[in-house]
């Protein structure tokens, strides 16, 4: 079933604000959203926000006992009538002059949107639900009889963003016309680290609704009217990392595959299409065969520059011929990764023995690292490596994945993981010698974050800072490694395409190498997986029941969403096991850990090729 939108919504304004995207808005109002079962990533989430809606409320009812009032709809009414009839109770609840008030509606008045000139008709029964209406004392001569009231949203980010305060500042401008008086504030009940355990589980954010309304108002007068005007051919779109969390992203995308639009391009700016699409450069292929005075004229405007189109156009020319190109800044991946260490080192007096990193030394061991972890919870769950030793003939001896994990999400859970990790890499250290190892991981996330948790956990353990220091001059940014050598023929340079990517240019020179996630599937297919870790019979059965409620419990359609190997669902996964103590769920962690350590490995022993050829040319 397709949902088309009707009315301006607070769900509405925040969903323009977040994305900022007019033809976002555009497709709410003409296209609509395909309702479909949420995926576990996005019942996460939601059932995040509803737990931290709830645990204000029972703190408010706590507070103020009676004089917090909950705002309910009337059965046999239908959806149309119960607004009418909740947007009744909510004018009651306020001039009874209750102190909070959970779930009011608010409706615009006729005399308001009689008084804005460019209102689209449909706008005429735009309404809000806010979570929370809070009474405010003034001097008697505004709103009701010495109070008015103020508009809160329990957010469970961890600090209030534009978009929020934008759907508050809607909200507010409906409240105005219910009691006579803007509010002066707007009231964001966020979600900071570790607040859920004090006595007030939010903080509260305020912000003058008066710095905000006008913006609001140029979207409903303005924009909003010119958007709805618009046919669907008449918008630039670009698509953004950004834009997976956007409902219409598969849209979009098969919108750009249809005509091989420029956005398909890895790290191509709008500005940049933009001026393309000005000299007639609309898809991948005309700009893969452009000549330079197209990128000159395209380049007169700020912020694009003819070298910086002329890196589009290879990274153009690897898509269309699928064939990785060489970027040209260094003659092979050896002096590419010399020069990145070199730089990154910076290295101090009492160092000096340590130098810039050769990673196509033979006599070096590889570990390949990834950690795992939950930005909501604030807690590094999993630490994972593999470590490959060196053998004859330059030959490496495999190592099987091993993990150190974070069983709860206690400070001590954390640190004891932690701790197991620096001791095994102590002994990966003392085995090799200083310089005898290196540290293989992908984009920035894990030096960081090693070094957080190395500052959080200082008191606790003396030198920790200098330990996770020492890791980090041995570590190599394989993301950083591959962007200085070569364009490749990828959506992105996300690891998860990357590698994928390797697989096939290898496949087409006859040879193996990348890797492709695992892909369990089915109830079975985890069966399998589990018998072949040769867990005991009464347990493998016991898991899959436990994952076939729980696909059950989320209504999904397909039993292979709950298998999906990403990060957001490896937090879904995460959470689950805090909940359930059942270690299936930390068996597919495990298992998409694992892929990830696997798919590093990959990607070294083929820069490790590439480099062959590189030496080879250069003789």
């Amino acid at each position: 079933m397709i949902k088309r939108q009707t009315t301006l919504t607070g769900s509405t304004i925040y969903s323009h604000f977040r994305h900022l995207c007019p033809y976002h808005t555009w497709l709410l109002f003409n296209v609509g959203i395909q309702e479909e079962p949420l995926s576990p990533s996005d019942r996460l989430l939601i059932d995040m926000g509803i737990s931290h809606e709830q645990e204000a409320l029972v703190y408010f009812q706590k507070e103020y006992g009676d004089e917090c009032v909950i705002i309910s709809g009337k059965e046999g009414l239908s959806a149309e009538n119960n607004i009418q009839f909740r947007f009744e109770q909510t004018l009651g609840a306020m001039e009874a002059g209750k102190s909070v008030i959970y779930h009011g509606v608010l409706k615009a008045e006729k005399n308001l949107v009689e008084g804005l000139d460019n209102i689209p008709q449909l706008l005429k029964g735009l309404r809000g639900e806010t979570d929370f209406l809070f009474k405010i004392e003034n001097n008697g001569d505004r709103g009701f009889d010495g109070y008015h009231y103020e508009v809160g949203d329990a957010k469970s980010s961890r600090s209030s963003k534009f978009c929020q305060q934008m759907q508050v500042t809607f909200y507010s401008w409906l409240l105005e016309t219910a009691q006579g008086v803007r509010p002066q504030c707007g009231r964001i009940l966020t979600r900071p680290l570790g607040v859920e355990k004090q006595p007030i589980p939010f903080r509260e954010e305020l912000f003058l609704v008066g710095d905000y309304i006008w913006t609001f108002k140029n979207f409903i007068e303005e924009e909003f009217a010119e958007i709805l005007k618009k046919k669907e051919k008449d918008f630039f779109f670009h698509i953004t990392g950004a834009c997976e969390s956007c409902s219409f992203y598969d849209y979009c995308m098969d919108r750009a595959a249809s005509s091989n639009d420029l956005s398909l391009l890895p790290d191509i700016r709008k500005i940049q299409k933009r001026q393309l699409n000005k000299t007639g450069i609309h898809d991948i292929d005309t700009l893969a065969k452009a000549e330079d005075d197209i990128f000159k004229e395209a380049a007169k405007a700020t912020g694009v520059t003819f070298d910086g189109l002329k890196k589009l156009k290879l990274q153009a020319q690897s898509t269309v011929t699928i064939q990785p190109i060489p970027r040209g800044v260094f003659a092979s991946p050896r002096e590419a990764c010399l020069a990145i260490t070199e730089y990154e080192l910076d290295l101090p007096e009492d160092k000096d023995s340590t130098t810039s990193i050769d990673f196509s030394d033979s006599s070096l061991a590889h570990v390949y690292f990834d950690m795992e972890s939950d930005p909501y919870l604030n807690v590094e769950y999993i630490f994972g490596i593999m470590v490959d030793e060196p053998a004859n003939k330059g030959m490496r001896k495999k190592g099987k994945a091993e993990f150190f994990i974070a069983k709860d999400l206690s400070p001590k859970a954390e640190f004891t993981a932690f701790q197991s990790f620096l001791r095994r890499m102590d002994k990966i250290r003392k085995k090799y010698g200083e310089v005898g190892y290196i540290i293989f991981h992908y984009a920035h996330y894990e030096p960081t974050h090693l070094l957080k948790l190395a500052e959080k956990y200082e008191e606790r353990a003396a030198g920790l800072i200098d330990k996770v220091d020492y890791l980090n001059r041995r570590m190599v940014d394989l993301y950083k490694l591959i962007k200085k050598t070569y364009y490749l023929p990828v959506p992105s340079y996300s690891i998860k395409d990357v590698a994928p990517c390797i697989k096939m240019l290898m496949k087409n020179l006859g040879r193996n190498g990348g890797h492709e996630w695992k892909k369990i599937q089915t109830l079975d297919e985890l069966r399998k997986e589990l018998n072949k870790s040769r867990w005991p019979e009464k347990e493998i059965k016991e898991s899959v029941d436990e994952v076939r409620q729980t696909i059950d419990s989320f209504d999904l359609a397909d039993e292979a969403m709950i298998f999906d190997a990403s990060a957001a669902m490896s937090i879904v996964w995460f959470n689950l096991f805090l909940q359930h103590k059942k270690r299936v769920w930390m068996k597919l962690i495990q298992i998409y850990n694992e892929d990830d350590l696997i798919a590093t490995r990959a990607l070294v022993d083929w820069l490790l090729f590439m480099q062959k050829g590189a030496k080879k040319r250069n003789k």
